[in-house]
């Protein structure tokens, strides 16, 4: 009886979720058994806070089937106090039995997500945008049913991606990331970020003929490297790169150590060698490392990697390969060995870039002074100011 009586209160907090949810499956009607059956599906730091609301009222329990979004929203509203004003308001809705269109907009959740499964959220859902016209482009593409989905089974990752696009870049980049990572597994947030920033730029505002551009038609894996490549273009533009005797041509032992400076030299040197190196065009840019191109005779031997390593003050050779990342010669690595010790006598211990500190405010100001004019000012992820450790945050 003890249990019976909770059926309409709040249950006791030391009562798990998992106990509830199995107690509802096995006591209530059919209508409310789904609704028991999906609790344990809600991320285990909302469960406790879900399965409250559904032992407050059958018609919250409901909201387990038919909006889990919606339900978290009333469950977890966070600290926000517009969203916390709008879970009581549409818990409230709720409970009278009001349509659920209602609730979601008291709430503030889009209608679109009233189908995502509640494995779709590890927190309250973010502000996003619910026009008719993303009702209609979104829904197929919103994380559904119970079976196995893609993000490793891990369908948050498609809201936050979602959410960042939306939020850094606009409408059209933000259902164009809802398509894309619904048929992908790689969508990090730090990558739907830098996309998103990529796509938007390079569609409103002016840049260099070369430099890539986004477009609706690109699938995620080509986009996400050109949004690299395009990163690593504009750290080259703010930062400069390594600056000092980092930008000067070394020989030593009969090998000549050609720095690479620029983001071409370093494409051109990794189709030379057939290898990966322009993956770390940005740590060069950054003068977080440097690059050189290595050659004997006048024919390129290996590509090196030189820079503090795991934190040290002193500069090493982080890599060293030959074409097609083959083992470089005993002898250039003797080389190279004995350069990053030279380097290293003259190099500044801190991280030293080509351009000063007001060269690098000046170039990132005139970058982003678009994009802070259509979002209303600078961000978290495009600070006034060029970060010391990388853009963009995540």
């Amino acid at each position: 009886m003890a249990l019976l009586s909770m059926s309409f209160g709040r249950p006791d907090a030391a009562l798990s979720a998992r106990r509830l949810g199995l107690w509802l499956t096995h006591t209530l009607r059919p209508s409310r058994r789904a609704a028991a059956a999906n609790l344990e599906r809600f991320d285990a730091g909302l469960r406790e806070a879900v399965a409250a609301e559904t032992m407050a009222s059958p018609r919250l329990a409901d909201l387990a089937v038919s909006c889990p979004a919606a339900l978290v929203a009333i469950a977890c509203p966070g600290e926000d106090a517009a969203f916390v004003e709008g879970a009581r308001r549409a818990r409230a809705l709720a409970m009278e039995g009001r349509p659920l269109a209602q609730i979601c907009a008291a709430a503030e959740v889009p209608l679109w997500l009233r189908r995502a499964r509640p494995e779709t959220f590890r927190a309250r859902p973010p502000r996003l945008p619910d026009t008719p016209n993303v009702r209609r482009a979104i829904a197929n593409h919103v994380p559904k049913g119970a079976g196995a989905t893609t993000f490793k089974n891990a369908p948050w990752r498609w809201l936050e991606a979602v959410a960042i696009a939306f939020e850094t870049a606009d409408e059209e980049v933000g259902l164009w990331m809802a398509r894309r990572a619904a048929a992908s597994d790689l969508v990090g947030i730090f990558r739907a970020r830098v996309v998103a920033l990529w796509a938007w730029r390079s569609r409103h505002a002016p840049q260099p003929e070369a430099w890539p551009r986004w477009s609706p038609e690109l699938g995620w894996d080509r986009a996400s490297d050109l949004a690299f490549d395009w990163r690593a273009r504009l750290a080259f533009d703010v930062y400069g790169g390594p600056g000092g005797d980092a930008r000067q041509a070394w020989e030593r032992d009969g090998f000549t150590f050609s720095p690479l400076l620029d983001f071409e030299a370093i494409v051109a040197e990794g189709e030379a060698m057939r290898h990966c190196v322009a993956d770390y065009a940005y740590e060069v840019a950054t003068a977080e490392s440097t690059l050189w191109s290595v050659s004997k005779d006048g024919a390129r031997v290996a590509t090196a990697e030189i820079g503090s390593r795991d934190g040290s003050a002193f500069v090493g050779v982080r890599q060293l390969y030959g074409v097609k990342n083959e083992a470089a010669p005993r002898e250039a690595w003797r080389a190279a060995t004995l350069f990053a010790v030279d380097l290293d006598a003259r190099f500044d211990t801190e991280r030293r870039v080509a351009r000063s500190r007001e060269e690098r405010r000046r170039a990132w100001e005139a970058f982003w002074e678009p994009y802070w004019a259509a979002k209303s000012g600078a961000t978290a992820w495009t600070p006034l100011d060029p970060p010391d450790d990388g853009f963009p945050a995540a």
